[in-house]
């Protein structure tokens, strides 16, 4: 484990695998509860109401919204990071994410088609033959 300084507090403590300290987790962790237990008894809160009520930030809420940790409820929905649209998982709505998923295979696909071509012609290999002969 390396030694490292605590992200939030400042703190030197042995590193896992987060940027926080232990004491730092248990109080994020404090907060996460009291969020939900606050949803739970108010079901037709927004991210506004519950943010005011614990008295943290909206994007604290937001997060752990985004993260899947927290029961979305009606009032809970947020907008999509890409086209705003109303959702109450992730990030991106469904239709975002299958338009990303496309996009990507495509840049993948031109990218397998390049690597082919510089396989076929051995382009691919003539700088191994260069610098073996340095």
């Amino acid at each position: 484990m390396a030694l490292a300084n605590c992200d939030r507090c400042g703190k030197l403590f042995n590193k896992t695998t987060r940027g926080i300290c232990p004491n730092c987790v248990r109080e994020e962790e404090q907060v996460f509860e009291e969020i939900k237990a606050y949803i739970r008894a108010n079901d037709a809160a927004t991210i506004e109401d519950v943010a005011s009520a614990i008295g943290v930030d909206e994007e604290l809420v937001l997060h752990y919204l985004q993260e899947g940790r927290l029961e979305i409820t009606e009032s809970l929905a947020y907008p999509c990071l890409n086209c705003g649209k109303s959702i109450k998982i992730g990030k991106y709505c469904k239709t975002c994410l299958e338009e990303l998923e496309s996009s990507m295979f495509g840049v993948a696909s031109e990218l397998k088609k390049k690597l082919d071509t510089k396989k076929a012609t051995g382009a691919y290999f003539s700088q191994r033959d260069d610098f073996k002969k340095r």
